[in-house]
């Protein structure tokens, strides 16, 4: 068996038993007008300009980052705040002969970030549209279209950053024409695949309240911002998890450990709100120390500060700050990845996909899964 087709055989086997999967595509371009002209499009537009463009350029790399919790034992209790994350990357070539449009500031773009053009020439991953539905007498899909194959066998949840035009992308090269319009797309996609969330959009929607994040929401920063607070613990044997950023793997890996670490913290958010006792009068309020901490906020917060007397013999100062004590480690709230399909907020992101500089600002592909 040649390195490409052991390449995909692994990647099939992690997509068999993963929770979700998440995905990131590298393109030769984005749009045939490239131009900038800072105008907010409808979405309907905006999915005009992508449909136009999407079928003129290629992709040329696939990120594919399979999750799976890691339940172990630890003291009795089961810890499921462990998560395997396997990743994979795959460089893209159509089987058929193919002209396309090359953006040259995305291919320099690319190049900056560490893309093997030579390796992409020599050993990228040929494959082709997928028949609609499988059967005994439908030929085997060829190279990177049996990882396509397994996901639409596999109906995993499917995760992207920013993602309709790594969907659109995938869409037009392993499954057919581009719909005319954005309703049709999404009925189109959701054909193969009945569930896929968007980071961005995750974000947008908690942006302030959730993750106390007033900051930019591209990919890496969320990661920054949110694995400073996580008590997940993530683990990838894969080098391309510590890869550059803008190679597809990489990205992939980031996006699967953005989405874990949103899920987590919006299902914390959930819980916090209903465990929350009933606001007391107003009169119990003020005869209430100042400086006690309710429940919440001790659940909420790394570390706890106290108050000492000073030390005898010291210069009295007053009350004094002791060192910061930490506390006992969350438990994840993202405790099964059952959650994922049928918990209430889980449910709230089923199918919207994040648009930028459009309004409104997502897209709506089709009801929540079930």
């Amino acid at each position: 068996m040649d390195e490409r087709a052991l390449a995909v055989k692994r990647c099939v086997s992690d997509i068999e038993v993963a929770d979700f999967v998440a995905l990131d595509l590298e393109f030769s371009g984005l749009f045939l007008d490239a131009a900038k002209s800072g105008k907010v499009l409808s979405y309907e537009d905006y999915f005009a300009k992508c449909a136009e463009s999407v079928p003129k350029f290629l992709a040329l790399q696939l990120g594919i980052c399979c999750a799976q919790q890691r339940k172990e034992n630890n003291g009795g209790e089961t810890d499921r705040s462990g998560w395997d994350l396997r990743t994979h990357q795959l460089d893209l070539w159509p089987s058929e002969h193919r002209v396309f449009s090359v953006d040259l500031q995305s291919l320099r773009f690319l190049r900056s970030h560490g893309f093997d053009f030579n390796a992409f020439l020599e050993k990228a991953h040929p494959y082709q549209r997928l028949q609609k539905s499988a059967t005994s007498a439908t030929p085997k899909p060829l190279g990177a279209a049996q990882v396509m194959a397994a996901l639409r066998t596999a109906q995993v949840p499917l995760v992207v950053h920013n993602g309709l035009l790594d969907l659109l992308h995938l869409y037009d090269k392993f499954l057919g024409d581009l719909p005319e319009d954005f309703e049709d797309f999404g009925k189109a996609w959701l054909e193969h695949f009945p569930l896929t969330f968007d980071t961005r959009f995750v974000a947008q929607e908690g942006r302030l309240q959730v993750f106390k994040h007033p900051g930019g929401l591209s990919l890496q920063t969320l990661f920054t911002h949110l694995r400073a607070s996580s008590s997940l613990q993530l683990r990838s044997p894969e080098p391309t998890s510590q890869g550059a950023s803008h190679s597809a793997g990489y990205d992939a890996y980031v996006t699967a450990a953005v989405f874990l670490m949103e899920m987590d913290a919006w299902l914390r958010f959930d819980r916090k709100k209903s465990e929350a006792p009933a606001e007391a009068p107003a009169e119990a309020a003020a005869e209430a120390p100042a400086e006690a901490p309710s429940q919440a906020t001790t659940l909420e917060t790394e570390t706890v500060e106290m108050a000492v007397q000073p030390t005898p013999g010291e210069e009295d100062e007053g009350w004094q700050p002791a060192r910061k004590r930490a506390r006992k480690a969350r438990a994840p709230a993202l405790s099964d990845p059952s959650l994922l399909e049928n918990h209430k907020i889980c449910r709230r992101f089923h199918n919207k996909i994040a648009l930028v500089n459009t309004s409104p600002g997502f897209f709506v592909m089709g009801p929540p899964k079930g």
